[in-house]
């Protein structure tokens, strides 16, 4: 932990963050390498991705600069400690930490909410994504790729390629 991620504050999104988390959404998205999604959070949009799950945000100085959060994967009672994370910053505070600070928050948070796996799917080319995942004991399971001419997903008219990785409680069958 340095500096900037020992002053990180986590804690649960509230309504008052959802301009903030249409902000960072927002810069991520232009990047080309966070999603398949085209079209940014609003609150409403957020809280339909995440209420059912875990809805997280990062505050540093008074200022938001993450959100992450977890969707479930399925709502069938079979999937229900099942998720799906989401971790994005700021592009002005890229390499400081933050996202791993936020991720290793989301993994506490999941496993008092009872997710027993989380999950998460990342282009190949979001080489800090992916590592942040591995630090905070995701294994990458696989990569869906191209099939012929096509891969896995449009963006914005491109098929793409990403990463399947999987992370599995540390809690798991001690209850």
């Amino acid at each position: 932990m340095n500096d900037l991620t020992s002053r990180l504050v986590c804690r649960a999104a509230q309504e008052a963050d959802g301009a903030d988390i249409t902000r960072i959404d927002a810069a991520c998205l232009e990047t080309g390498h966070a999603t398949f999604r085209a079209d940014v959070y609003d609150w409403g949009s957020f809280q339909r991705s995440y209420g059912a799950g875990v809805a997280r945000v990062g505050v540093l100085n008074r200022r938001l600069v993450a959100w992450s959060g977890i969707s479930r994967v399925s709502q069938r009672q079979v999937y229900a400690g099942v998720g799906e994370t989401s971790v994005y910053v700021d592009p002005e505070k890229h390499g400081h930490g933050i996202g791993a600070q936020m991720m290793r928050d989301l993994i506490e948070q999941a496993e008092l909410q009872g997710f027993w796996t989380l999950t998460a799917q990342i282009f190949p080319e979001n080489q800090a994504s992916i590592a942040i995942h591995e630090r905070c004991g995701f294994k990458v399971m696989g990569r869906r790729e191209r099939l012929g001419k096509a891969t896995y997903g449009p963006l914005k008219g491109q098929w793409r390629d990403d990463m399947f990785l999987e992370r599995r409680s540390a809690v798991i069958g001690t209850g």
